[in-house]
């Protein structure tokens, strides 16, 4: 099923994604493309792609903190969520699914949105990471 909507996805959003490319490039430079090692299914590491939204760091000019590093540009692939497109080359290669939990910076921290059940929360780990999770929507939680 991923791949049945990741493919057609990848495929429509090519045009997006190169000029998104040549935007970051501009604005913020190479390398284009944000890679960062992340826990996946059952905690094996999985290397997460997305469009950079920040300016590399550059300790001399005291570029230090993200909030220094964002740039409106930046702010604005994050806003759109422009920046996520790429996430679907790791669906494609089996790294992530469409629908899942988010994937967290490091192992020890929890695979979903704080608000989630504590069974959600124990069945994270053996679920695929996805690109999206219900946990994300902002009713998750509430009651009617």
């Amino acid at each position: 099923m991923d791949l049945a909507i990741a493919v057609p996805a990848l495929a429509l959003s090519l045009p997006v994604q190169a000029a998104t490319a040549v935007a970051v490039r501009h604005y913020l430079g190479r390398p284009v493309l944000f890679r960062q090692v992340r826990p996946g299914l059952h905690g094996e590491p999985f290397e997460l792609i997305k469009f950079r939204t920040m300016k590399e760091l550059d300790a001399e000019a005291g570029l230090v903190s993200d909030e220094d590093r964002l740039t409106p540009f930046g702010q604005f692939l994050r806003s759109t969520s422009l920046d996520e497109i790429p996430t679907l080359w790791n669906v494609v290669r089996g790294d992530m699914s469409i629908v899942g939990p988010r994937p967290t910076l490091d192992a020890l921290s929890s695979p979903v949105h704080a608000g989630a059940s504590p069974q959600t929360q124990r069945q994270a780990g053996n679920d695929r990471i996805g690109t999206s999770f219900w946990t994300q929507h902002p009713d998750v939680g509430t009651t009617p």
